[in-house]
């Protein structure tokens, strides 16, 4: 008879632990979904904004050079002040 509670109390216990570790990643899951909808968000307001920013400038006649162009001319420019200055 008392091998019979101490299982019963054993299996009891065990299945109160599963039921906790359940519940522990169910929460966790959560909080993950709910932090990917939150980067989602962020990454869809960050694109609506730089819509607007393109649209304003368009509205405007603003027209922006590729960031790579830009990029090459400041490092050109800053080659051609070290060769000067390497110079002197």
């Amino acid at each position: 008879m008392s091998k019979s509670i101490d299982m019963k109390v054993i299996k009891a216990d065990i299945e109160k632990r599963f039921a906790e570790q359940k519940q522990e990643r169910e929460k966790n899951d959560e909080e993950i979904e709910i932090e990917r909808k939150d980067v989602a968000e962020k990454e869809d307001d960050q694109d609506k904004e730089m819509e607007e920013i393109k649209d304003d400038r368009a509205d405007m006649g603003i027209e922006v050079e590729e960031p790579v162009k830009v990029t090459e001319e400041v490092t050109e420019k800053k080659k051609g002040k070290e060769k000067e200055e390497g110079n002197r």
